[in-house]
Parts: structure tokens; C-alpha cells; sequence
């Protein structure tokens, strides 16, 4: 799987584009060569997609395969979203740590959306689940 200006459909973005399209692939490739190993990306990438800018990456990811953007968060809509990934067919979730089975990148990241929301009145962390990016998005 190469990167081609011609086929990707993510939106340009200066070198924050290419590098997340670049992380894709390799996350991509390090998943078809050892599925469940790791993101196959460099510590400092890793952080800089796992704290801040997930969203860019989980476009690239679904620039490249078409799998939907998946984010998890409170559906109660008090909290938000804290982490995004994109979901392969199989429901696991692929993001800068590689693949995931859907329940443990769940436990993983339910614990960013508690800390967050339990600030919030009305929050309820029974209500933390992942779902499709657009559902916290407006139409």
C-alpha cells in the first residue's frame, strides 16, 4: 500500500497532511506484516497521535481504506470525545498504537473520558461508549 496524490481523498493540509498520511501507511503496513504487534510508528509520532492530533491520523487511515472514523466518548453529550481511531470491518479499531479489539480500546480510553466528564454535572460514565465521529458533529 503506497501513498498516490491521484487515489487519496483526505483533504491538504500542508506537511500535518503528509506526515499523518505517511504514519497511516506505516501503521498499515507494520498491521498487515503482524497483525496486533503495534502502530509500527516511532515513540515520539506515537505521542504526538495519541495526544492531540488522533483526528488527523484516523482521516489518513480513512483516506486510505474507507473504514469509518469511530471516536470514543460520552454519548450523554456532556464530555465529548476523547480519542479517535478508525473501525475496520471486523469492529476492531485501528489507531497510532495499531489494532485493537473494539472492548479493550474501550477500557483503554473510557478512563480519559471519565476524567474529564466527572467535572461536568450530568455526566454518566455508564454512557462512555465508541460510536461514529459523526455522531458528535452537527449536520
Amino acid at each position: 500500500m503506497r501513498y498516490s496524490p491521484d487515489t487519496h481523498r483526505a483533504e491538504r493540509q500542508g506537511d500535518r497532511c503528509l506526515l499523518a498520511l505517511a504514519a497511516a501507511i506505516a501503521i498499515l503496513e507494520a498491521d498487515r506484516a503482524a497483525p496486533g504487534s503495534g502502530g509500527g510508528l516511532p515513540e515520539a509520532l506515537r505521542d504526538y497521535y495519541t495526544e492531540g492530533a488522533c483526528e488527523d491520523l484516523a482521516d489518513a487511515l480513512h483516506s486510505i481504506t474507507g473504514w469509518p472514523v469511530a471516536v470514543i466518548g460520552d454519548t450523554g453529550g456532556v464530555a465529548g470525545w476523547v480519542h479517535a481511531g478508525v473501525q475496520a470491518p471486523n469492529g476492531d479499531i485501528l489507531d497510532a498504537d495499531g489494532r485493537h479489539e473494539r472492548w479493550d480500546w474501550l477500557d483503554s480510553w473510557a478512563k480519559w473520558v471519565d476524567a474529564y466528564g466527572e467535572a461536568f454535572e450530568g455526566y454518566d460514565s455508564e454512557m462512555v461508549d465508541i460510536v461514529p465521529r459523526r455522531y458528535f458533529t452537527s449536520a
